[in-house]
Order: structure tokens, then C-alpha cells, then sequence
């Protein structure tokens, strides 16, 4: 009967510690520090914007986590130009440090690159706590009256020598305001900022009075050369919109979570899901007493040796690409892409033109039939026919496709 009564307050007290975690995040600017990283990339050869070739450059810039309140993190955000050179050419490695005293860092892999408006998705090799995902705020969403604040690692503290272990204690948080929300000549939304922005502050966070981020900190016009084509006045700081990263990883299905959705959750909520989470434990505690008085069921007899419960069915065969040689079952529905955590076959994630949800494959009336999920680079089949985003194609057994190129070529067959 203990052993009982502890398990029902084990369960309860996780579904408190459940409701209390979608609640864990940044209230202000100096707790978003605990989601800020240094990011360091290596260079063999840069390419500088006259055309000069460097030798083993370092870029060093600033990034912070994105994700789920609450659950550890693989996602970091940064600027594109802090892994690429002038002309869009990647960094050989890319380190993100959580903490450079205590060589304590990630190698990431470029997830996700978008060159137009100077944003960048470095995926980490595998979850860490290490730090917290941010909370998103849209410009529809934030107060333009409020005080907000850039945080990151800018070389003019590098060079004063004011970074000792380069981690949170370290970050330097500039506070100021928003100027105005207006649109550079790529067409990018953009804020100019009246916070003194310099070149390792790049990639950082710009956050309201809550914590909340409302932009990533990206160039100013006393740069030796802009990131972006800007016509605007000499010493001027501009942050990109965090719009502009929404639309980007909504199309490659990167987690994250707005301020909408976190401020919808309050100490209402959390008492509904702690009372029902007492309901389900009084549940279970009946049930398992109920149970003990039963007598044990005979166990089910074993199925013979070598049986199966049924075919294997259709298949993709991979012919030529990242996955080739490589067989995969359909079932009633097989989603191709890079996202580990959306797709049955799962493309390495630095794999040139593929989504993070490129296409599906599934059954249908008589057969199967193949759907473009809104891909980047498209989805053909092998006779050259681009498929249309979200309208669903037959195909008959034997069909050829290809996802972005015909160098990632499939077979369906059933």
C-alpha cells in the first residue's frame, strides 16, 4: 500500500513539474543569457568582399537556442555571414561554446542557411541542456515604447579584454530602443536600433524587457563592408525581424515557440493539468488494487518461430544519392526529408536540396501516390514532371523519382 501512495505522488508531482515546464523561460533580458552562445568558425581559405583569398581565418560571432521551453535544446540561431565568407562559401567547422574556460562546446552542422536575409539554423549533434530555448516575439507582438537590449560576445569588449571564460557571465547586454521597423533594398524587415551594435554582437539576440526575442542582431553601417546593400545613414545598427527567421524554419520545421502561445499558458491552466494529474494518480491507485485481487491471466500462447503478421508490402528503393543501396517500407504512409523527428527516411543533415519535409509517399485508391510537401528544390519523378506542392500524383510500380535533383533518384515498387 505505500509503494502505492509513493507512486501516486510521484505522478502527480510530474505533472506539475510537466505544467510548471512550459513556463521555463526567459522574464528578462539578463535570465536570456542563460540562451546565448559563442559561435567560432574555421576557415582554410575567406573570401573577403574585394575578392582576397585569407588563410585560416577565424569568424567569431554570437547565436542562442531555439526549441520548446522546457526541453533540451538542438537548434542554434546565428547570422549567415558568421559561417560563411563574402561569397557564400561555408566554413569548414563550426563550433558553438557554451563555455571556452571549461571547453565545453558543440561541432555544429549548417542546418539551415538563407544567404538573403542573413540568417543561419546550426544543428547540434545531440540535445543538451547546456542552454534554453528562447521564447519568439513577432513585430505584430511587441511594444515599440519598450526599453530592449542586444546581448552577445562584440569584439569591442574582445579587444578591451573583458571576456575571461567566454560564457554567460560574459555577455554583454546593450540596452536601448527600437527606432523604427522599415525594409532594407533585399527586401529583408528589419529594425534599426538606436544600441550600439559591433561585429561579434552578429547572430545575438535583441530582446524586450521580457526576454523575449524580437530580432537577431545583424550589421551596421560602419561595418567595412555591409551584409546587406543599405542605403541608410553612416552608424545606424539594424537587427532582422524575427519574422524573417519564422518563415524560414516554419518552412524546414524547426521547433520553436511564440509569445502568444507562452502567454496563453497561466496559473490557471497549470492548476487544471495539476488537478486532473491528482484525478489520473486516485485512478490508478483504484485500478491496481482492483487488479491485485484478480487472478493472473494465463499468458497469451507464443506465436510459432518464423511466422509473420503480414507482408513486408511497397517499398522506395534509394538508387542513386545520400541514402543509396538503402530499401524503405511504406506502410500506409512514408514521409521523406532531413527532419529526424518528421520523416520515416531521413537525409543526413547537411545534405544539399532536400526540406526538412520534402515529400510523402502514400497509399491510395489502387495504388500509391506521391505528394510535394512544399519543398525548396521540388519534387520530380523521372520523367522530368515537377511535381506540384501539396496536390498528390498517382504513381504505378516501378516509378522513378527524384527529390531537388535527379542525384537523389528513387524507385517505388510494389
Amino acid at each position: 500500500m505505500k509503494t502505492l501512495k509513493k507512486a501516486a505522488c510521484l505522478l502527480i508531482s510530474l505533472a506539475i513539474m510537466a505544467a510548471m515546464s512550459v513556463c521555463a523561460c526567459a522574464a528578462t533580458p539578463s535570465e536570456a543569457r542563460d540562451s546565448v552562445v559563442l559561435i567560432a568558425a574555421a576557415f582554410s581559405e575567406y573570401v573577403d568582399t574585394d575578392g582576397t583569398v585569407y588563410s585560416n581565418i577565424l569568424s567569431k560571432g554570437s547565436g542562442f537556442a531555439i526549441g520548446k521551453p522546457g526541453e533540451p535544446i538542438s537548434n542554434i540561431v546565428t547570422n549567415a555571414h558568421v559561417v560563411t565568407d563574402a561569397y557564400g562559401n561555408k566554413a569548414d567547422t563550426v563550433n558553438v561554446y557554451f563555455s571556452a574556460a571549461a571547453n565545453k562546446y558543440m561541432s555544429a552542422q549548417i542546418y539551415v542557411l538563407d544567404t538573403k536575409r542573413d540568417l543561419c539554423v546550426l544543428r547540434l549533434p545531440e540535445a543538451t541542456t547546456e542552454r534554453r530555448a528562447m521564447v519568439l516575439c513577432r513585430s505584430n507582438d511587441i511594444d515599440i515604447d519598450d526599453e530592449f537590449a542586444a546581448l552577445g560576445y562584440p569584439t569591442v569588449a574582445e579587444k578591451a579584454n573583458d571576456f575571461i571564460a567566454y560564457d554567460q557571465n560574459d555577455i554583454v547586454i546593450t540596452k536601448g530602443g527600437i527606432a523604427k521597423q522599415t525594409m532594407n533594398s533585399d527586401g529583408v524587415n528589419v529594425y534599426m536600433i538606436d544600441i550600439s551594435i559591433s561585429s561579434g554582437n552578429s547572430g545575438g539576440p535583441l530582446v524586450n524587457s521580457k526576454g523575449e526575442v524580437v530580432g537577431i542582431n545583424t550589421y551596421s553601417t560602419s561595418d567595412k563592408a555591409s551584409i546587406f546593400s543599405s542605403q541608410v545613414d553612416a552608424s545606424a545598427n539594424y537587427a532582422v525581424t524575427i519574422d524573417e527567421l519564422v518563415r524560414i524554419i516554419d518552412r524546414e520545421t524547426v521547433p520553436y515557440v511564440l509569445s502568444t502561445e507562452v502567454n496563453n499558458i497561466n496559473l490557471t491552466m497549470i492548476i487544471i493539468i495539476a488537478a486532473a494529474a491528482v484525478v489520473v494518480a486516485a485512478g490508478v491507485v483504484v485500478l491496481i488494487l482492483v487488479l491485485k485481487k484478480n487472478k493472473k491471466a494465463p499468458a497469451p500462447a507464443k506465436a510459432a518461430a518464423g511466422t509473420s503478421g503480414s507482408a513486408v508490402g511497397a517499398v522506395v528503393v534509394c538508387e542513386k544519392g545520400a541514402l543509396a543501396g538503402r530499401t524503405f517500407v511504406i506502410g500506409d504512409s512514408l514521409i521523406i526529408g532531413r527532419n529526424p523527428d518528421r520523416c520515416g527516411v531521413s537525409f543526413p543533415v547537411d545534405t544539399q536540396g532536400i526540406s526538412g519535409v520534402h515529400c510523402e509517399i502514400r497509399k491510395s485508391a489502387g495504388g500509391y501516390e506521391i505528394i510535394d510537401r512544399g519543398s525548396t528544390y521540388g519534387t520530380s519523378l523521372g520523367t522530368g514532371q515537377k511535381l506540384t506542392p501539396n496536390v498528390p500524383v498517382y504513381i504505378a510500380n516501378g516509378t522513378y523519382f527524384y527529390l531537388g535533383s535527379p542525384d537523389q533518384l528513387f524507385q517505388i515498387k510494389y
